[in-house]
C-alpha cells in the first residue's frame, strides 16, 4: 500500500514470542486507517525486507522515512 510523507499514526507492538513487530493500533486520523488493520505483519517498507525486524527497528525505518512517500506491504495474520 502507499503511505504518504509524515505520520502514518499506527501503534506497533512485538508478539508474544518476540519474533516479529505487528500493527497494535490504527490511529482514527491514519491515512492508512482503510487499509490497514490491527494485527497486520509490516513485512516490507520501500521493499527492505521487514519480516524479521524488532519493533524498534521497525519503527525507526518507518520514521526515518517519514520525509517521502513509502509503500508499506503487510502481511494480514
Amino acid at each position: 500500500m502507499n503511505a504518504p510523507p509524515g505520520k502514518l499514526g499506527l501503534a506497533m507492538t512485538m508478539v508474544e514470542s518476540g519474533e516479529f513487530a505487528v500493527v497494535h493500533a490504527v490511529r482514527p486520523a491514519s491515512p492508512l486507517k482503510e487499509q490497514i488493520r490491527k494485527g497486520d505483519r509490516v513485512v516490507a517498507v520501500d521493499g527492505e525486507d521487514t519480516s524479521t525486524y524488532t519493533h524498534d527497528q521497525l519503527v525507526k525505518l518507518i520514521l526515518d522515512k517519514q520525509g517521502a512517500p513509502r509503500v508499506i506491504s503487510v502481511r494480514r495474520l
